[in-house]
Parts: structure tokens; C-alpha cells; sequence
């Protein structure tokens, strides 16, 4: 079977830095190539230089013959669902969904609103975005924004390949169900599909094919069904499991200095923990199973009903960001560019809301 896109040599320097060196690729119709790696690998850079973002100091990227640096238009061909989300907050969900309009004949500015969630409605059904065209984006989950963003990309007209990078970092296990059926109805559809992902049981649910890449280079493909986990996971990272792998024993924990004692509150009750000085403490569970909740409670951002927090043996007051960052706890969010930093200030005015107290006198902020 012939490929629809090739990749040749493909190099990409940043200052200091080979991003990519010397990187073969090629995925044909009907089929879905996994890249994996693991982070700084070069995944999404390879991704930015096949879709025309970056253009490569060497090498060439080729769809149905014809290179994308010498044919910009061909790369219409391509969709790319992107790891960041790339939605209009307040917009609707119809109308992100739908941009750029006038690739279905609609007009941003005197196509009504009726008409707009009246197209949207049944494609949101068909690419299983459990969300009314006419709610805000602003207002639906991380989750819903991930297969939002997803859908868009897959109804672009005379689309033959499909890039989907780290597409369920945000989603449920039954979300991630619903994309895997719409991925294997793209395949039927005769789409070249390319998944990035470090989560080896969706490469092995879905993968046809495998690249792996190392510190930008290509390191290893197999087909899917002729390897499994052991041998991505010495390609990775170019040793063995066992003796990746090495279990230790928690001995001689430092001083308590968390204890959360049947704390209660929306989508989660009686929560009891422990954390010591020097010890990293982690919370599993699905999309929704109250993991981000418990800690935006600890930092006052969510209303607790009932349970205490001590911090370094002090009972820290809840209710608001402000006393938990005078206790001394801190909270980086899941979605960082919305909810961790203030974009339109400076790195150094982001960095002092957080050292708060120490760069105030009185109620002027020190410029040093």
C-alpha cells in the first residue's frame, strides 16, 4: 500500500538544541501509525514540522507526492487536533464547532445563531460531544472541550489525514471509547490516521503501526501485532523494564506536614490523608472522580461542607486562595493557561502573586 505522507530526513534545530535528527516516517491510507516516546522525545515537534508549522533544516515532508513546503495548499489535506486547546471561550459550542464558517457556506456575520446550532446539533451527536450547541464553551467540562476541539478537526472537507496529539489526555474512559469509534470509522473511511500518545494500552487498543523516538530520533517501528509493551518500553528509553522499574520502600518519613481530615464537599466526601516532608504523595482516578476537587477545597477555591486541614500541625482556614497561600500550600492546576498564570502580565508580576506577603509593603507592590 502506497503512503499518502512521507517524511524524509527530517531535522529541526532549535539554539542549542537538535530537536529532530535525520527522522524517517510514513503512514498510509486506512491505517493508524502511533508515535510514542517519552517527554522531550520530539513528538510534538515532528507533528509541528509534518503539518508546515516549523519548517526543517533538512529533509522533506511529502503528501501524495507532493512536498508541503513547496505546495502549502496540499496541507489542507491534513487535520490537526493539537495537545492545547485551541477553543473560543466565549463563543458556543455550535460556533467553535463550525469555524471557520465559511467552510460551510456560512457568513460570522449574517448567518443567524438558529441556523448556526441547527447545522451543529447533528454533528455534535455524530462525534459523540454530549453538549447543546447553543452553551457557551466557558460553561462545559475540560473533557467536552477535548472532544469539541476533536470534532472540529475531523469534519474539515477533502480531510485524508488525521493528526490527533495526546487527544485523551483530558477524557473519561468511556469518552475515550467514543473517540476510539470514531477513529475506526475514519479508518474504514480509508483516513490515514497519526496518534501521538505515551500511554501504551491506547497504542496496542488502536495502533496499526508503531514509531518510537528518542531524543529526536528514530529509534524503533514494528507493526502493532508483532511487539508489545516491553519492547516500547526499551525503545523509549533504551533499557530494559526491570530495570527501569525499581520499587522502594517508603523508610524514615519526615515530619507530617499535611493532614486532611474528613474533608467533604461537591463530588467527594470523608477524605482522609497524610503527607510528609519529603515525600511524594499521588492521587489516581478517572475524569470526575473528585481528584481536582479535594485540592482546589484545600486551597479555598471550592466551598468545603464539612472536615479540617492542618498544616505543619496548624489548622489552616478554608474558604479562600488567600489563607492557603499564607499557610503555605500551593496549587498548580489541570488547566494551566486558564487557570495558572494571568497571560497578560509579565513573568515577573505572574511569579509575584505567588510570593504575595514578601513583595508587598503595605498595599505597594515592591518593584524589586
Amino acid at each position: 500500500m502506497d503512503s499518502i505522507l512521507e517524511a524524509t530526513s527530517i531535522t529541526k534545530i532549535f539554539p542549542g538544541v537538535v530537536a529532530l535528527n535525520e527522522v524517517d516516517f510514513a503512514c498510509k491510507k486506512g491505517t493508524v501509525h502511533c508515535i510514542v516516546g517519552e517527554n522531550g522525545a520530539g513528538k510534538s515537534t515532528f507533528v509541528k514540522v509534518l503539518t508546515g508549522i516549523y519548517h526543517p533544516e533538512k529533509g522533506n515532508v511529502k503528501i501524495e507526492g507532493k512536498s508541503i513546503f513547496e505546495n502549502p495548499e496540499i496541507i489542507n489535506k491534513v487535520a490537526y487536533v493539537p495537545q492545547e486547546l485551541q477553543l473560543f471561550e466565549y463563543m458556543t459550542v455550535g460556533e467553535n464547532l463550525l469555524l471557520p464558517f465559511k467552510r460551510k457556506g456560512l457568513n460570522r456575520f449574517y448567518s443567524s445563531k438558529s441556523k448556526i446550532f441547527k447545522m451543529a446539533t447533528p454533528l455534535l451527536e455524530k462525534f459523540h460531544v454530549a453538549e447543546k450547541a447553543e452553551t457557551s464553551v466557558s460553561d462545559i467540562s475540560p473533557s467536552s472541550k477535548q472532544l469539541l476541539q476533536i470534532a472540529r478537526a475531523l469534519i474539515i472537507e477533502d480531510c485524508e489525514i488525521i493528526i490527533l496529539d495526546e487527544p485523551t489526555t483530558s477524557l473519561t474512559i468511556e469518552d475515550t471509547k467514543r473517540l476510539f469509534q470514531v477513529v475506526n470509522q475514519l479508518k474504514k473511511e480509508g483516513k490515514a490516521i497519526i496518534y501521538i500518545s505515551h500511554k501504551l494500552e491506547e497504542v496496542f487498543a488502536i495502533g496499526d503501526e508503531i514509531t518510537v523516538l528518542r531524543d529526536g530520533k528514530k529509534v524503533g517501528y514494528s507493526k502493532a501485532s508483532d511487539v508489545d509493551r516491553n519492547w516500547i518500553i526499551k525503545m523509549m528509553s533504551g533499557r530494559e523494564i526491570d530495570e527501569r522499574i525499581v520499587f522502594r520502600p517508603t523508610e524514615n518519613k519526615g515530619e507530617l506536614i499535611l493532614e486532611v481530615k474528613n474533608l467533604s464537599g461537591k463530588g467527594f466526601s470523608n477524605i482522609n490523608f497524610k503527607l510528609h516532608r519529603g515525600e511524594i504523595l499521588g492521587f489516581y482516578g478517572l475524569v470526575g472522580a473528585g481528584r481536582s476537587e479535594i485540592m482546589q477545597t484545600i486551597l479555598g477555591y471550592r466551598f468545603v461542607a464539612e472536615g479540617e486541614v492542618q498544616v505543619d500541625g496548624k489548622q489552616l482556614k478554608l474558604g479562600s486562595p488567600h489563607f492557603a497561600i499564607q499557610g503555605g500550600v500551593f496549587y498548580l492546576p489541570e488547566e494551566r493557561k486558564q487557570q495558572g498564570i494571568f497571560p497578560y502580565l509579565s513573568v515577573r508580576h505572574n511569579v509575584g502573586v505567588a510570593l504575595g506577603e514578601k513583595v508587598l509593603n503595605g498595599i505597594v507592590v515592591s518593584p524589586k
